[in-house]
C-alpha cells in the first residue's frame, strides 16, 4: 500500500472509559465512566526506510486533553513519549 499511496501519517485521540456490568456502570460508551487523567495523543508514521521494500511504521503517544471532553492529559514517563519505531519487511 505504501508503494502506491506513498508514506503517510496519522493523529488520533486516546482516552479510557470504564464499564462495570457488577457496579450498573453501562459499557455504552456515551455513558461509561470516563477516567479523568487519560488523554493521549497519538500519531502513527508509515515510513519507508531509503529502500520501498522495506517499511517502517513509527508511533509516537504524548500526553494530551482531547476535545470535547473533560479528558486531562494521561501520564505517561518521558522515555515512553519518545517515538517508537518497528520495521517491517514484505512477505
Amino acid at each position: 500500500m505504501i508503494d502506491k499511496e506513498g508514506p503517510g501519517a496519522g493523529d488520533y485521540s486516546q482516552y479510557f472509559v470504564f464499564s462495570a456490568a457488577r457496579t450498573g456502570i453501562p459499557a455504552d460508551k456515551a455513558k461509561a465512566a470516563i477516567v479523568l487523567n487519560s488523554g493521549y495523543k497519538i500519531k502513527y508514521e508509515a515510513l519507508t526506510a531509503g529502500n520501498p521494500a522495506i517499511y517502517s511504521i513509527q508511533i509516537t503517544r504524548v500526553p494530551s486533553t482531547v476535545a470535547g471532553t473533560e479528558v486531562k492529559p494521561g501520564l505517561v514517563s518521558a522515555d515512553d513519549q519518545k517515538p517508537k519505531r518497528d520495521l517491517i519487511s514484505p512477505i
